[in-house]
């Protein structure tokens, strides 16, 4: 399948519900699944073109900055959004990209959201709030448009980019280290969402799911270990140190097989998504349909969820939300009338300092940088931690009219991108990502000064840089 991107937005959204605790876990105390128990992520076309899709669009949105306006698939298509037709990194993008204007960046969008967030508690009938990529607006999701108007207007926040769906769902949460599995706390239940190391050697959870320093039982009532982080209302997370009797795994219980877990890159809106829990156990049913939705529970606000159409059912709470390439998501919230919410991983992940344990790292050390890219005019070579940068050679170099050679050796979740300064700015003019562990670039530029940007997207890890300028 190939994605022709344009410039749209992504979509977030705030809701209003109530909730009910849907709990989940996943650890897995002896036991090494057997290899033919052990399914490898789900490997077709689709699944691959909505990966690649969505390495495209990170990418993007890192070289359009404030000028992003956001990204999803529809259809075969993916489109990413932008408040300029004008910017550098617009005229190296793929030919099977497609950018569509925006008037209103996506930061607006989400500021909009936030305003709402901060007003007068919204009636009964909102569902919920945030921003709509395609329609480059603020969708409300009400079963009474005039009480939702009378409340956005009092609000302060311009009327005119909000807009009006009609929803009756009434989201609840969803409560009761192989992700999936069952762990219990006290009288209740949830569900593992994914192993981790770093600051906490364990998994990550729901937040709503037991309390700070609560002992847990795996899912053969067994000690498991304590919840030594939390967030909840606020964020919906927390962090369980497990103990010695049990081993952190790349795995997420299929039912009675496992799925591998390949790296956390945020799938655009319209990508199918796979759910595992202890309730309604393992499904592929579903999409993305928005980011950076605020959902009123009783227990309190929960802002910058996801919002989905996946099937999910109380005990489920905290299982693993996971695309079938093996890209992990995020943590099931709660839901209701056909919606589903989870709390996104990557910001976990980075708040409390802690590694995904995928098959690449197994939870041990980080892999040896792959081999390649030496036979350069120069070489460089580093370590990055998640959503961390580099930049080589540290003040750039000039350059007469001609080709460019770069190639980066690293793990397949970091971008590479050519940068020219233009004044006192440095602007993108070409990029490479994708699922590969060697990325090239090939540009044939006008004089200038150049320097080689290196990101840590998705995953962390060592790198090699070859740099050969005209």
């Amino acid at each position: 399948m190939t994605f022709r991107l344009k410039p749209i937005g992504a979509v977030l959204a705030c809701s209003a519900l109530a909730l009910v605790p849907l709990s989940a876990a996943g650890a897995a105390g002896d036991t090494t699944a057997p290899a033919e128990e052990r399914a490898a992520p789900v490997a077709d076309a689709k699944a691959d073109a909505e990966y690649e899709a969505s390495l495209t669009a990170e990418a993007l949105e890192v070289a359009l900055g404030d000028d992003y306006a956001g990204a999803w698939i529809d259809g075969d298509v993916l489109k990413v959004a932008a408040t300029t037709t004008g910017h550098a990194v617009l005229s190296a993008v793929p030919s099977d990209v497609e950018i569509v204007h925006a008037d209103r960046p996506l930061s607006d969008l989400e500021d909009i959201t936030a305003d709402l967030a901060d007003a007068a508690d919204p009636p009964d009938a909102v569902a919920s709030w945030g921003p709509d990529a395609p329609t480059n607006s603020v969708v409300v999701f009400t079963s009474d448009t005039d009480a939702a108007a009378e409340w956005v207007e009092s609000s302060g926040v311009d009327a005119d980019v909000v807009r009006y769906e009609y929803s009756n769902e009434e989201p609840q949460l969803l409560q009761d280290i192989r992700g999936g599995d069952a762990y219990y706390f006290g009288q209740g239940r949830c569900s593992v969402g994914f192993s981790v190391t770093g600051a906490v050697h364990g998994y990550v959870s729901a937040g709503h799911c037991g309390s700070l320093n609560q002992a847990v039982r795996g899912h053969n009532q067994q000690p498991q270990g304590t919840i030594v982080r939390r967030s909840f209302p606020g964020n919906d997370y927390n962090a369980v140190q497990i103990n010695q009797n049990w081993t952190v795994r790349p795995w997420v219980n299929t039912y009675p097989g496992t799925m591998d877990v390949r790296g956390s890159t945020v799938a655009p809106v319209g990508s199918q998504l796979c759910r595992s829990g202890s309730t309604s156990r393992f499904t592929c049913q579903g999409q993305v349909l928005q980011f950076n939705t605020c959902v009123t529970y009783p227990q309190g606000t929960i802002c910058g969820l996801t919002r989905t159409n996946v099937p999910a059912a109380p005990g489920d709470s905290g299982g693993s939300i996971i695309t079938r390439a093996g890209q992990a998501q995020g943590m099931t919230s709660g839901g209701g009338g056909g919606i589903m919410y989870f709390q996104p991983l990557n910001p976990v992940l980075s708040a409390l300092n802690l590694n995904l344990v995928t098959t690449d790292n197994g939870g041990g050390p980080e892999p040896e940088p792959p081999e390649g890219c030496e036979d350069y005019n120069n070489t460089y070579t580093g370590s990055l931690s998640l959503q961390g940068s580099a930049y080589h050679p540290a003040g750039g170099y000039t350059a007469p009219a001609g080709v460019h050679e770069i190639c980066l050796a690293a793990p397949a979740g970091f971008i590479v991108f050519l940068e020219r300064q233009f004044g006192n700015q440095w602007h993108f003019v070409y990029y490479a990502a994708g699922s590969e562990t060697e990325k090239r670039i090939t540009y044939n530029g006008a004089p200038g000064t150049y320097r080689v940007h290196v990101q840590a997207w998705s995953e962390g890890g060592e790198y090699t840089l070859g740099v050969s300028g005209p």
